[in-house]
């Protein structure tokens, strides 16, 4: 058995540098095309998927779909991003600048979604 793991395609936000988290940002022209054009690689390399499960949010089930050419898609809410709060829409240069949680993702992931629980600022 063979498990494939892959990010969404490109979003406004993405190409903005914003933070998405989990607001659910639809797949722009770049990102459609990307998900597409990633579909028709694997499928010529023969991958074929018994099953295809993405996150709920409208970009990964987009891509999903646009993969794997499935029409069948489970969305599963363990696969969700991870939530940043007030900070979605900020730019990550700005957002790792400042005090809030988002500047301790890369050091401690887990312990962002605890302080995003219990603080005030997101």
């Amino acid at each position: 058995m063979y498990l494939y793991l892959l990010r969404h395609g490109v979003t406004e936000w993405n190409s903005q540098y914003k933070i998405q988290g989990a607001s659910d940002i639809p797949l722009n022209q770049k990102g459609e095309e990307m998900a597409g054009q990633t579909g028709k690689t694997l499928k010529n390399k023969g991958v074929i998927f018994d099953a295809v499960y993405s996150s709920p949010l409208v970009r990964a089930m987009r891509s999903a779909v646009l993969v794997s050419d499935s029409k069948e898609i489970h969305p599963d809410e363990r696969l969700r991003e991870m939530g940043f709060g007030r900070q979605e829409g900020e730019t990550v240069l700005r957002m790792a600048e400042s005090d809030m949680p988002f500047r301790y993702f890369k050091e401690n992931p887990k312990g962002v979604n605890e302080m995003c629980k219990v603080c005030c600022i997101c």
